[in-house]
């Protein structure tokens, strides 16, 4: 006997055999599984990938004289003629889609659609369809065996987008709400409610998986807006297919994507979400990117008896999302603890604090020195900020300036190093002190505010430091943004009469040939370029490689990190020209460098 299913709000249909069992979120997957077949067939007319959803023993029955089909090489058959038929470009304006009819491995899906076809003349015409689709759940994947196409009387079409006189939301209104636009997938709205319909009425242990795709960016820039949105496209349709009974998936935003999983143990749902990533991109997609994609996630596993709120999980997931770039662990993700909840906090108090901080002027400058690999005498010198709390202790530099730059007060702060720099060097002039260059790192954000290289020139022309003491260091990670910005940025910093150092070298994704794009002075070599220099031939040959290079084009090379005997000695064979690390020097107060390192012409 069928099953004949009433939908709500909540996605959650029953059946009345076998002691009313509660069936959850099928439906939706079906009505997600309608949609991106309904899409592919009308607008993107991609008829290679809508074989994967029909069953071998297909039968279709559509509105033209030879449409109807009963077997799947007739199906295809079609398929190629309406290629060669349909020269407009359909679109969907309005879709509403309703189980009807349901048993345990069958399924029939009804499509109400209003379509526009837009010629070459630009004139737009309307069109009404009905479709039903008939599911078979074959081997635990749905596959459609039956399609009827058909378009309503003339007076009936007015009702397709009406919906039920009794409800406060059609159901295109519905599924409007809910549905991203673009994939056919929930949203976040959509997705919070459903998650919390399936966690009221099952007793299963439950994972929310968030993640967002590696450099998304870079590949709009490179293959388009159009290709970029086909990507997302497939990584929804791909999700839908992984998911099983009572799991959902979601477009949170942009590249970011949400994912409701069940588990036995946190070994299957470990080994699950590695494998993920082979199952994201079809074929076709992959060949035409030429490179796999990557995705950093983060995992939180709902608790039983739970009370918070499914986007209070999500924030939470996205918390261990964050700390994945930073984690020494060869992972794509990491599940939430809350040790990542108590650090979230700390951040939240050292942005106040660092407010009152920069008021009060209780960071201290400190340089560290950098000398010549030759001689070992120091040539120049690097400022760099320290911050101690109330109680003594030291907030590390990567953790309060990766704070700055997420909260927006990274300008403030950069600007308020530099005018403690310059304040400083001015008494040193004025002491007569015999001076050496002072290089000092600025946020790449700084690259797209129009306004700052003119407010940065203004507070080193206000305590008049000749600027050829002033070395403007900009870290790699600066060069994988947009180029064509950075080098007019770079030529402005040049005109005014500032040297440009390339810091951190080594550690991103800018590479060798970067360095035939921007026109910088010194190349900083990170210190993690040092790892196994004296034992492997390979990383002895790049760094050669890449110190030979950069000075065929007339930079200085520095390399940071220096420790021991050894790692100088392997520098200076390989003509690297400055050092910079704890075999000199570590950082210093301002005022004991100047000591040390800057004589006194008065005094002499």
């Amino acid at each position: 006997m069928g099953l004949y299913l009433k939908d709500n709000i909540n996605g959650i249909y029953r059946r009345n055999d076998e002691g009313m069992i509660y069936m959850i979120q099928n439906m939706e997957k079906l009505k997600q599984l309608s949609s991106h077949f309904i899409h592919l067939y009308i607008e993107e007319r991609d008829y290679e990938h809508l074989h994967t959803y029909l069953s071998a023993d297909i039968s279709w029955y559509g509105m033209g004289q030879h449409a109807c089909c009963l077997t799947l090489p007739d199906v295809q058959r079609l398929f190629h003629e309406e290629t060669k038929l349909y020269k407009k470009r359909f679109l969907i304006q309005e879709e509403a889609y309703e189980v009807v009819c349901q048993k345990p491995s069958f399924a029939v899906v009804t499509i109400s659609c209003t379509l526009y076809s837009q010629g070459e003349s630009h004139d737009s015409t309307k069109h009404y369809l009905r479709i039903s689709l008939i599911w078979t759940l074959e081997a635990e994947d749905w596959k459609i065996c039956h399609v009827h196409i058909s378009a309503p009387w003339k007076e009936e079409t007015p009702k397709l987008t009406q919906g039920c006189d009794n409800g406060p939301q059609t159901m295109t209104q519905l599924h409007n709400r809910q549905c991203d636009a673009l994939t056919h997938i929930y949203n976040l709205e959509g997705f919070a409610e459903a998650v919390q319909s399936v966690l009221e009425n099952t007793k299963q242990q439950f994972a929310l998986f968030k993640f967002g795709i590696r450099d998304f960016r870079f590949i709009n820039q490179t293959h388009g807006y159009a290709f970029g949105d086909d990507v997302l496209k497939c990584i929804a349709r791909n999700l839908s297919s992984i998911c099983q009974k009572e799991e959902l998936c979601a477009r949170i935003e942009k590249d970011t994507f949400a994912v409701l999983f069940h588990f036995t143990n946190k070994k299957e749902l470990h080994n699950r979400l590695h494998n993920i990533r082979k199952h994201l991109l079809d074929e076709h997609i992959e060949k035409r990117l030429k490179h796999p994609i990557q995705y950093i996630g983060g995992v939180y596993l709902i608790q039983a008896g739970h009370t918070e709120s499914i986007k209070s999980m999500l924030d939470k997931a996205v918390l261990a999302m964050q700390y994945v770039e930073r984690s020494s662990r060869n992972s794509d993700f990491l599940y939430f603890e809350d040790w990542m909840l108590n650090q979230k906090n700390r951040s939240s108090e050292l942005l106040e604090e660092a407010v009152k901080a920069m008021q009060e002027d209780a960071f201290h400058l400190y340089i560290q020195p950098q000398f010549n690999l030759i001689d070992k005498n120091v040539i120049s010198g690097e400022a760099l900020s320290r911050w101690f709390l109330a109680d003594g202790t030291a907030v590390p530099p990567d953790e309060f300036i990766t704070l700055f730059e997420k909260h927006g007060i990274i300008s403030s702060f950069d600007f308020y190093v530099l005018e403690k720099l310059c304040k400083v060097m001015r008494s040193w002039l004025d002491e007569g002190r015999s001076m050496l260059p002072i290089s000092i790192n600025q946020s790449r954000l700084h690259i797209k505010e129009p306004s700052y290289l003119k407010k940065f020139c203004e507070i080193v022309d206000f305590y008049k430091i000749p600027h050829e003491l002033i070395v403007y260091e900009l870290t790699e990670s600066a060069f994988t943004d947009c180029v064509r910005e950075l080098q007019d940025f770079m030529k402005e910093i040049h005109k005014a009469g500032f040297q440009i150092a390339i810091d951190d070298f080594g550690t991103g994704y800018a590479g060798i040939g970067m360095l035939s794009q921007v026109d910088a002075d010194i190349l900083k070599l990170d210190k993690s370029m040092l790892n196994g220099l004296g034992t492997d031939r390979r990383q002895m040959t790049i760094s050669w490689k890449i110190i030979e290079m950069a000075h065929s084009i007339g930079m200085q090379v520095i390399c940071e990190g220096i420790e021991t005997r050894e790692q100088y000695y392997d520098l200076k064979m390989l003509r690297c020209d400055i050092g910079q690390g704890f075999l000199v020097s570590r950082p210093i107060p301002a005022e004991q460098f100047a000591v040390q390192y800057l004589p006194n012409a008065v005094l002499l």
